[in-house]
């Protein structure tokens, strides 16, 4: 290569590199802009925060389970009782309200941000948002235009499934009863309080999960990075993966129960009495106990034929703790 043909590479490259700074300058003054990469290749929308906010709200006769996929932009979500089938909430007005329909009684949500308000998709499999205040930019954002979903049910309604996937959302469940229940988030928090479900599937990869006063027959939790509390939990069988975080679990734990973290204390409290369990207790790097007396070497197993339960902790870096009650 020439000199003349590097000199040209050069200053191709630092034009691109001033570009891309009047490129973020220019988000940075008209606000938080989307950008797409994707199918339909790099779009750019440069209408910048225009607009109010606004709501929408829809009443439905019935509902017997709930599809919700809030996509990549942050969400509240609640499930909650009232007097009937609805689903309200608040929008972004350059995105629009999220798509809601009932198909085959199955209540569907889907997230419209592909959607630029005026009949424009950008289709990408990835979307980034370039705000020029950093996080506080973010965080007035979000207060500017709040982005909510409410889905109210009857007291004592009994839904086949129910699922809640976003790539970002804030989750609450209160007096959800389901045969079977799903919450997948990269990043956000769960809480769940009150109710009765089959099947219990929470995937969360930055978030807290908070579960108060529930009854479910298998429950399975996966945090990569975050807390797991769970008291008044009534359980037919658990599986809960920590790997960065504290965990702690309380209730009635029957069945196979396994808990494990890379990174963070462990403590498990169950309700029944210690001759209705076989155990094993083991920890890497940390202190271990049994109903409070520590567990030499940081490991105890007991195995208990009778037992139709089995408890299994295992703490890498971290305490391990388990109470008997009775």
């Amino acid at each position: 290569m020439n000199r003349g043909v590097k000199g040209l590479a050069a200053f191709s490259a630092a034009l691109l590199i001033i570009g891309l700074v009047f490129l973020m300058a220019g988000a940075a003054v008209g606000g938080m802009n989307p950008i797409a990469f994707g199918e339909d290749g790099f779009e750019i929308a440069f209408e910048g925060l225009k607009g109010d906010g606004g709501a929408f709200s829809r009443d439905f006769d019935d509902f017997d389970s709930i599809d919700a996929d809030l996509g990549a932009y942050g969400y509240d979500v609640v499930l909650d009782e009232g007097d009937g089938f609805s689903v309200v909430g608040d929008f972004d007005p350059r995105f629009g309200p999220p798509e809601i329909s009932v198909e085959d009684g199955r209540l569907v949500i889907r997230d419209r941000h592909g959607d630029r308000g005026e009949g424009r998709r950008s289709g990408g499999w990835m979307n980034l948002v370039l705000s020029g205040g950093g996080a506080f930019g973010w965080a007035d954002y979000l207060d500017r235009y709040p982005r909510t979903v409410t889905v109210t049910y009857p007291k004592g309604k009994l839904f086949d499934s129910v699922s809640v996937r976003g790539a970002a959302a804030r989750v609450t469940l209160r007096g959800l009863n389901a045969k079977t229940l799903e919450v997948s988030c990269g990043a956000g928090d769960l809480r769940y309080e009150g109710g009765d479900a089959g099947e219990v599937d929470v995937r969360l990869s930055f978030g807290n999960c908070r579960v108060v006063g529930v009854s479910c027959g298998e429950a399975r939790f996966s945090l990569n990075m975050g807390a797991l509390s769970a008291s008044r939990f009534d359980c037919g069988g658990l599986r809960a993966e920590v790997n960065m975080g504290e965990t702690d679990v309380s209730g009635a734990l029957r069945g196979d129960v396994r808990v494990s973290a890379k990174m963070g204390a462990v403590a498990v409290r169950t309700s029944l009495p210690k001759n209705e369990y076989s155990y094993s207790v083991r920890t890497g790097m940390g202190e271990a106990s049994v109903d409070g007396e520590g567990v030499p070497a940081g490991r105890e197993d007991v195995k208990n034929a009778e037992a139709d339960n089995h408890i299994e902790i295992r703490a890498s870096m971290g305490s391990a703790k388990l109470n008997f009650g009775g």
